[in-house]
């Protein structure tokens, strides 16, 4: 046996790895069984098994391959060497087939997934725009991978071949430079097209105005009452009954009204705190709590008291009816409801952080940013029932969602949106009351107002 194999080392080594093939086969066989018996029960633990036994194939046929070269080797034999440069020029081969292939299936049966048919004009021009880039790069992409893999097979080493130095080809480098530049300039100017179409809209053409205002983790809708003109907001106004920030004269007296009333609460507890913090010994730890107290107490009497200035700075330029009558009858809502074939502007604002409003159905996506409006004008062109026709789901919605990770409740971020003919978008705004009255129609009655108010009021 020493004189067979040479030592004691490599005997035992062949035999550990002709016992391993043994169990290799065993366990393959096991794993295959047990993958069919469970195949009725779960079809993902099956394909698991099965991937598990194509793994230990290979590791059998591996290591055999390693037995019998180390056997010869043991013999006396001249060692057999196993082209592994042939071998994975082959493999290659049928990766190469295997993997363009799946690559083109997987586009043909799973490729409709990807894009659903459009509920927006525009969205229409995108997806074509879209499908130009994503054929041409499908295209590149194929070839280049055929040629990858089948170079690997064509000057696979061989020692029969000495590889050729080749540094350098500047018209190869000038022709690979150019041609990917073109191509990539066109697509650009296509896309600044489609953009310029899309953007460029007659502002006669607006049918009309929704207001989309996003909040951790929420989301309300405004539209423009009678008089067709969405009121004046400013984040100064906003409460808890004015959470929008809309301007009327009510939540604009009752905000002043609000502020003066914490800064007088803040003053008598800064006046608590000064005659707590004389009666506590100093260098307490009681005494350093007070005093933080009462910085912070004072940081708020600054931030009130700023607060008010710039409401007075308001009251002396804005206060007048017409600027504030817009929005006695603006309509809030919790949904967003759209007619279909009419342009839509929608105006975005956000309260607390930035967030993202995504409608995908709708290809339109736009920042709602703190303290800077943002909006997108569009044009619906498929109603929510017409929707549910093309995907066969009598249930689906479109829906609007955040797209920005803006806090732990980030994921409920979403809102119901319906698009119907203009005859029912009518009909269903004209259902709704306006904010004005549902918010400060109690305020009304308690407290006396003016004659064009009234009228105001009784026609709702």
């Amino acid at each position: 046996m020493k004189r067979l194999f040479g030592n004691t080392n490599k005997l035992k080594w062949t035999l550990r790895t002709a016992v391993g093939a043994l169990m290799t086969f065993a366990s393959t066989s096991a794993f295959a069984g047990s993958a069919e018996a469970v195949a009725g029960e779960s079809q993902a633990m099956y394909y698991f098994l099965l991937g598990i036994t194509g793994l230990l194939v290979l590791l059998t046929v591996s290591k055999t391959m390693k037995v019998l070269e180390m056997a010869y080797e043991a013999s006396g034999k001249e060692r057999r060497k196993f082209n592994w440069n042939k071998i994975n020029g082959a493999m290659l081969l049928v990766y190469m087939v295997a993997f363009v292939g799946g690559t083109i299936w997987e586009m043909f049966y799973h490729g409709g997934m990807l894009f659903p048919e459009s509920a927006s004009e525009h969205g229409v021009l995108t997806d074509d725009l879209f499908m130009v880039t994503f054929g041409l790069t499908v295209v590149v992409f194929i070839i280049t991978h055929i040629l990858l893999f089948f170079f690997a097979y064509k000057y696979k080493g061989s020692p029969e071949r000495k590889a050729f130095f080749y540094p350098d080809n500047n018209k190869l480098e000038a022709w690979w430079t150019i041609i990917p530049a073109v191509v990539m300039a066109v697509l650009v100017i296509t896309g600044m097209k489609t953009w310029n179409q899309i953007t460029d809209i007659d502002q006669e053409d607006i049918y009309t105005d929704v207001e989309v205002f996003a909040y951790q983790f929420g989301w309300s809708t405004r539209y423009a009452g009678n008089d067709g003109e969405l009121g004046k907001t400013n984040y100064n106004l906003i409460s808890g009954t004015n959470p929008l920030g809309v301007f009327t004269q009510e939540d604009f007296n009752k905000k002043s009204t609000e502020l003066t009333e914490e800064i007088a609460m803040v003053e008598k507890r800064i006046v608590d705190l000064e005659a707590e913090l004389l009666n506590t010994p100093e260098g307490t730890e009681d005494y350093t709590k007070v005093q933080l107290n009462i910085e912070e107490q004072k940081d708020i009497w600054d931030n009130r008291t700023a607060h008010v200035v710039r409401m007075g700075k308001f009251s002396k330029e804005m206060m007048n009816n017409e600027f504030f009558s817009p929005a006695k009858d603006d309509i809030i809502e919790r949904e967003l409801v759209l007619p279909v074939g009419k342009t839509i502007r929608l105006n975005f604002r956000a309260r607390d952080v930035i967030h993202s409003a995504y409608m995908p159905d709708f290809r339109l996506q736009m920042n709602c940013v703190p303290g800077m409006p943002t909006q997108f004008i569009f044009t619906p062109r498929l109603t929510t029932e017409e929707m549910r026709e093309v995907k066969g789901d009598e249930t689906y919605d479109y829906s609007l969602v955040c797209a920005k990770i803006c806090g732990t409740a980030h994921f409920n971020m979403q809102m119901k949106v319906t698009v119907v003919s203009e005859a029912e978008y009518q009909e269903w705004l004209a259902s709704k009351t306006p904010y004005f009255v549902t918010q400060h129609k109690a305020m009304i009655e308690e407290a006396p107002v003016t004659e064009s108010e009234e009228a105001m009021v009784a026609n709702f």
